[in-house]
């Protein structure tokens, strides 16, 4: 038995720079160093039966070595070995255009350049994937996208993109480069996004596709919506089903709707004792007289009670396949303006908060005759 294959490719400059430093390779195609115009979309059919490469390169280093190392990635890939074993094959890709791409820089005194990878691999008895960076592979399946790559990035400063640790054109005398590689089995039906880390947030899709007609609209429509919102957002994030950012957003919009209440479905058993404890301590006669003698305000209280008019956004977020971490900045009507650190965890399949630390106050504009009726 053999599945058909059908496909769609597109890339764009983009609105910063004046050149496009990411490259593909799309069945054998790719972006040429001669500026060849290409007319996107590309699109087309396969069988399984022969033996087909999708992946896109991010190139970085600058303008013109960022794109210098994104197409030496690109050419290498379209002259792929492959042999009975697809991951293999994509370990040694990535072991050859890393070390290409090292030789330009060496060749040309070029102090720094690299690229990403993401792609796929369609055999025929199974798909499988490689990537190093930050580029990503999303597979969409029974209605839910999910992110099936792995990230290659370096723990950050608060509120900065975190740098990569891994990714083609690092010398091997510096580094061994370590790229993610994974297989899976054919499911009919299913749908595989590979794209750069500029994607804007809230692409979340609920309709699976019906028919081999809907199936070739669907992967169309989505890399054309995924590519036209990155161009006009530049490239903000994304919430995909079934992660931390989500599952923050999901709890974010219940507890607009809701209050407290939202927020308990959101919470291991483990934070929801943390936070009845802290609840009994904040109501206490004692505690708000020890508040009152030291003339401070309880504003973590304020939070919890007006908790619906708070605005929250994530900042940034770190995690690993069962554990998070993210800060969350808050804004109380200008009076009461901060981050919070919330801790998550991965429970039943599900992602919940399991720990809220204390709140950091960055700004506090709160007058003394104001007051707030607080209500546990």
């Amino acid at each position: 038995m053999h599945y058909k294959i059908h496909y769609s490719c597109l890339s764009h400059i983009g609105n910063v720079r004046s050149v496009n430093q990411d490259n593909f390779i799309c069945d054998g195609r790719y972006m040429e160093n001669d500026e060849t115009p290409i007319e996107f979309p590309i699109c087309g059919t396969k069988t399984s039966k022969e033996v087909s490469v999708f992946g896109i390169f991010d190139g970085m280093g600058g303008e013109e070595c960022g794109e210098i190392a994104s197409y030496i990635a690109s050419k290498t890939a379209s002259d792929i070995e492959m042999g009975k074993d697809a991951t293999e094959a994509l370990s040694k890709f990535c072991q050859k255009a890393n070390l290409a791409i090292c030789d330009y820089a060496t060749l040309h005194e070029v102090t720094s350049m690299g690229t990403t990878a993401a792609m796929l691999v369609f055999t025929e008895k199974e798909v499988a994937l490689c990537n190093i960076g930050d580029s990503k592979i999303f597979r969409l399946c029974d209605g839910k996208l999910e992110q099936i790559s792995m990230d290659h990035v370096a723990v950050a400063a608060f509120g900065v993109k975190p740098p990569l640790s891994q990714n083609l054109g690092i010398p091997p005398n510096e580094l061994v480069i370590d790229p993610y590689l994974a297989r899976g089995p054919y499911n009919d039906g299913d749908t595989y996004l590979i794209c750069s880390d500029g994607l804007p947030k809230d692409i979340i899709i609920t309709n699976k596709p019906k028919g081999k007609r809907d199936m070739k609209k669907a992967i169309v429509i989505i890399s054309s919506i995924t590519l036209l919102l990155a161009v006009i957002a530049g490239g903000i994030g994304m919430y995909i089903v079934n992660t931390p950012e989500y599952a923050l957003k999901t709890m974010i919009d219940d507890v607009n709707t809701s209050g407290m209440a939202g927020l308990e479905p959101h919470l291991t058993g483990n934070a929801k004792e943390t936070l009845d404890t802290v609840s009994s301590i904040t109501s206490s006669d004692l505690f708000n007289t020890l508040m009152g003698f030291i003339n401070q305000n309880d504003y973590v209280s304020v939070l919890k009670s007006e908790i619906q008019e708070v605005q929250w956004e994530m900042d940034d977020v770190l995690k690993s396949n069962e554990n998070a971490a993210v800060i969350l900045s808050f804004n109380y009507e200008d009076k009461l303006i901060g981050t919070i650190e919330i801790s998550m965890i991965k429970e039943s399949g599900d992602w919940k908060i399991d720990g809220i630390e204390f709140p950091e106050f960055r700004e506090i504009n709160w007058q003394p005759s104001e007051t707030v009726q607080l209500g546990y």
